[in-house]
């Protein structure tokens, strides 16, 4: 009798345990942080801009972009943005877009944290060696990097086209506009 007692006592700690386990990983998901991120011009800033730097007798051009980085925090805890890192790169027109090496992000250091539905804007100034040809377009691609309060790492996702005065975001790219 105090066998079948004792297993009962066993079997219902167990259930106990893991309802706990399951109502924290809810509690975790439903109370965490969620930072969504756009991008858009600045108005009045030169968004795309042609350059060109002299080395000795050969000339490099380049490609400099202005874009506003907007992160608003959706979710129901604060967000400790740690980093911020990005590029752009020239395409060809119809070319799969690829994610970017880490060694091709530039870093823009971390944002002030975000509470509970507040957001934060900065600008990103990014700058690609060529300029884009005729059946060519400018891909961008954003990495912004935080923590919850549970002090999980998580990351948002962008990559945008920029094809003469319009920057879309990249839908039939997923990989490149995700959540985690």
């Amino acid at each position: 009798m105090i066998e079948m007692f004792t297993g009962l006592l066993v079997l219902v700690g167990f259930l106990q345990w893991w309802l706990i386990r399951r109502q924290d990983k809810h509690f975790r998901i439903s109370e965490r942080a969620w930072i969504l991120a756009d991008l858009s011009w600045y108005p009045g800033q030169l968004n795309v801009g042609l350059g060109a730097t002299q080395r000795g007798e050969l000339i490099e051009e380049h490609t400099d972009v202005s874009v506003k980085l907007t992160c608003k925090n959706e979710g129901r805890s604060p967000a400790w943005v740690d980093e911020v890192r990005g590029c752009i790169e020239i395409i060809g027109n119809g070319a799969t877009t690829r994610i970017p090496e880490s060694k091709k992000l530039s870093t823009f250091g971390p944002i002030e944290p975000l509470g509970a539905g507040k957001e934060q804007s900065r600008l990103l100034q990014m700058q690609c060696s060529g300029r884009a040809k005729e059946n060519e377009l400018l891909s961008v691609y954003v990495i912004v990097e935080y923590h919850d309060i549970f002090g999980i790492k998580r990351g948002t996702f962008l990559g945008y086209s920029i094809s003469g005065k319009n920057l879309c975001r990249q839908l039939a790219l997923p990989e490149r506009n995700r959540n985690t």
